[in-house]
C-alpha cells in the first residue's frame, strides 16, 4: 500500500543581480520558507535550486550564458543566504530505473590484424552490472528526509547515527524525521548546519547503519556517475549518467540566492526529493552531495550539481564540533572580468574577479590588495568569475591562511593572507 508525504525539492539555479544574467528562456527561482502548502494529503518536494551558469576557466562563454545588460557587482564577502524552494504535488509509489551505463573498464583494447588497437565488444554484453552493483552498495545507505512541507534525501555519514544531507532540505523545519532504508522511521535532531554551503548532519537513534564508502578524489570527466535518492517519493531510485564537467560555480535561490562553487557536474538524473542524497562514482564511492538542478520545468533536465566530498567531508567534521559554522572573509567586493577589462588589463582571456572596493581592516586590504586588481586563483586553483571566488573563499575555516592570485596592470602577482570569519552584518548586507 503506497502513502503520499511531502518531499523537498533539490534547488534550480537561476541568475542573480549580481552576476551575468541568464537569457530569457532560462528558468527563474522559486523561492518559498518551507514548500507551500498544497492540497490535503498531496506531496511537495524540495527541489534543487535553480542557478545562472557561470563560465569556466579555460573555456569560452557558451552563447547562452551571454550577458543580457550590465554585469553588476558582486561581493566576495561570503554569507549564509540558501533557501527553500517551491514545492510540486506529487503521489509516493516504489519505482524501478532502468538507466545503466557500460563499466569504462569494461571496454577492452586487443591488438588488430594491421597491428592497431581496436574495440572488444564482447565485454559489453551485460551492460547493467555496474550499475546494479552500485545500487546494491550503496542503497542501504540512503535515507529520505521528511520535514513539514517537504522532503529530501540523505546518506549515512556514520554508523552510529548521523547523516549527511542539504541545508535547504531541513531549513526552518520544526520537525525532522528519518526513513531509512529498511523501512524504519524515527526522528531526527539536526546537529549542524552550514547555510553557506548548503551542508546539514541529522542524528538519528541508531547504530550500525551501514556506511558507503566515501572518494577521497574528485571524479575524472566523463567517469560513470550515479544518482541515488527519493525524487517525487519513490525512495531508492536509482538513476546514472556521466561526470560533464568539474568546478562549476552557481548561483542557487534565486536572485538574493548564494554561490556555491567547485561543484560536479553531471547528467545522471536529479529531480525534486533527491536533494541531499548521494552522488557515487563507478567504484561505488560516493563523490558528492546532490544539491541543484539546471531546468526550465523545475523537474531534472540533463545537467545537475553535486557538492564535492572534498568540501563536504571537512565542512562536516567541524559542523560535529561546532554545530554551526560562519563562512571565511576576504574584504572585498568586485565583478566578473569582462572582455573590455581583459583589454584593458593586458589579460589573454576574459576570466577573472575584478575589485571595485576593498574593505578597510579586512584581510583583503592588510595584504595590500587594490581596486582594478583582478585575482585570478586562490591557493593554485583557478578562479574565473566573482561568484567562484566568493564560492571557493567561504569554504575555508576562518584563520586559514590563503595565497591569492591576481594580476596588477598586466603583471601577475601572489600574495598570502589569513582570511577572518564574516562579521553578522555581513549576513543580512552582503554588500557595505
Amino acid at each position: 500500500m503506497t502513502d503520499s508525504h511531502d518531499e523537498r525539492r533539490p534547488r534550480h539555479w537561476s541568475e542573480a543581480p549580481t552576476v551575468p544574467v541568464a537569457p530569457p528562456e532560462a528558468v527563474e527561482a522559486h523561492r518559498t520558507p518551507g514548500g507551500e502548502g498544497g492540497p490535503s494529503g498531496s506531496a511537495q518536494e524540495q527541489h534543487p535550486r535553480e542557478a545562472a551558469p557561470i563560465p569556466q576557466r579555460g573555456s569560452s562563454r557558451p552563447s547562452t550564458a551571454r550577458l543580457v545588460g550590465v554585469t553588476a557587482v558582486v561581493s566576495a564577502l561570503v554569507a549564509a543566504l540558501v533557501a527553500t524552494l517551491v514545492a510540486v504535488p506529487v503521489v509516493r509509489s516504489i519505482a524501478e530505473d532502468e538507466a545503466v551505463r557500460p563499466d569504462p573498464e569494461a571496454i577492452i583494447e586487443t591488438p588488430g590484424d594491421d597491428g592497431e588497437s581496436e574495440i572488444d565488444l564482447s565485454a559489453l554484453e551485460d551492460m547493467s552490472s555496474p550499475v546494479e552493483a552500485i545500487a546494491e552498495a550503496v542503497l542501504p545507505s540512503v535515507a529520505r528526509v521528511d520535514v513539514p512541507g517537504g522532503a529530501g534525501s540523505a546518506v549515512v555519514y556514520q554508523a552510529d547515527g548521523l547523516l549527511l544531507t542539504n541545508n535547504h532540505v531541513v531549513e526552518d523545519a520544526a520537525e525532522v524525521r528519518v526513513v531509512l532504508a529498511d523501512g524504519d522511521r524515527m526522528p531526527a535532531e539536526v546537529i549542524g548546519r552550514a547555510e553557506f554551503a548548503d551542508l546539514a548532519v541529522l542524528q538519528v537513534e541508531a547504530t550500525d547503519l551501514q556506511m558507503p564508502d566515501y572518494a577521497d578524489e574528485l571524479p575524472n570527466v566523463g567517469e560513470l556517475t550515479v544518482a541515488i535518492g527519493s525524487p517525487f517519493g519513490l525512495d531508492a531510485t536509482v538513476t546514472s549518467g556521466v561526470v560533464s564537467a568539474l568546478d562549476r560555480s552557481i548561483v542557487a535561490g534565486g536572485p538574493q540566492g548564494d554561490p556555491l562553487g567547485d561543484l560536479i557536474q553531471t547528467d545522471a538524473a536529479i529531480n525534486p526529493g533527491n536533494s541531499g542524497g548521494p552522488l557515487v562514482n563507478g567504484q561505488g564511492e560516493v563523490v558528492g552531495i546532490n544539491t541543484a538542478i539546471a531546468s526550465q520545468t523545475g523537474t531534472g533536465a540533463g545537467v545537475g550539481f553535486a557538492i564535492p566530498m572534498s568540501n563536504a567531508l571537512p565542512l562536516a567534521e567541524r559542523l560535529l564540533e561546532e554545530g554551526t559554522i560562519a563562512p571565511a572573509f576576504l574584504g572585498i567586493e568586485g565583478q566578473d572580468l569582462d572582455p573590455q577589462d581583459a583589454e584593458m588589463f593586458d589579460l589573454p582571456a576574459a576570466q577573472g574577479a575584478v575589485i571595485r572596493d576593498v574593505v578597510p581592516g579586512t584581510p583583503a586590504d592588510d595584504a595590500g590588495l587594490e581596486v582594478d586588481d583582478v585575482i585570478i586563483g586562490v591557493d593554485g586553483r583557478p578562479i574565473d568569475s566573482m561568484v567562484a571566488l566568493a564560492a571557493r573563499i567561504r569554504i575555508f575555516e576562518p584563520g586559514t591562511e590563503v595565497e591569492i592570485a591576481y594580476v596588477r596592470n598586466g603583471e601577475e602577482r601572489t600574495t598570502a593572507l589569513e582570511l577572518v570569519e564574516a562579521p553578522d552584518d555581513f549576513n543580512q548586507d552582503p554588500q557595505p
